[in-house]
């Protein structure tokens, strides 16, 4: 008779991989031209969102979103608000109109990097609180993201 077993190698790769984008996020931090990879996952999430076997994986996505807002300075769980608004309000309606699927990619991680930089501008707005930079390197970081995106596909 054959006990089953914990499936491991499920567990520890997500979590090794994990701890690589905590350090690479500390790494981005201290070299500016090192994207955040917030589109990165935003997609991931994007694309596992209704499926369950995933789950553990989308609740690493969702701590390295937190330790990059606490990261970056922004607020806290605004990244996870964004994504559900993004994803029910924009990217439904955004999949029935788009068929080309690269297309969709690019318009997403440019969505995620913008709307995510306007809503923090609108609860700085909102608590009278100084408002977060934006400059040629989100452009960058965009850019970056879309196309690390599309080889990752």
């Amino acid at each position: 008779m054959r006990r089953n077993s914990l499936n491991l190698r499920g567990v520890i790769t997500p979590l090794f991989i994990f701890f690589i984008a905590i350090v690479y996020q500390s790494l981005s931090s201290i070299y500016i031209f090192l994207t955040p990879l917030l589109g990165l996952c935003f997609y991931y999430l994007y694309i596992n969102f209704d499926n369950y076997e995933k789950s553990f994986e989308k609740f690493l996505v969702v701590l390295y979103l937190l330790y990059f807002e606490i990261d970056k300075g922004f607020f806290l769980g605004s990244s996870i608000i964004f994504f559900l608004l993004l994803y029910k309000l924009i990217l439904k309606p955004l999949n029935s109109i788009l068929i080309c699927q690269k297309c969709l990619i690019v318009s997403f991680v440019a969505f995620s990097y913008l709307g995510y930089y306007l809503l923090n501008v609108v609860i700085s707005f909102i608590f009278n609180l100084e408002l977060p930079s934006f400059g040629l390197l989100y452009f960058i970081y965009i850019f970056s993201d879309i196309l690390l995106v599309l080889v990752l596909l």
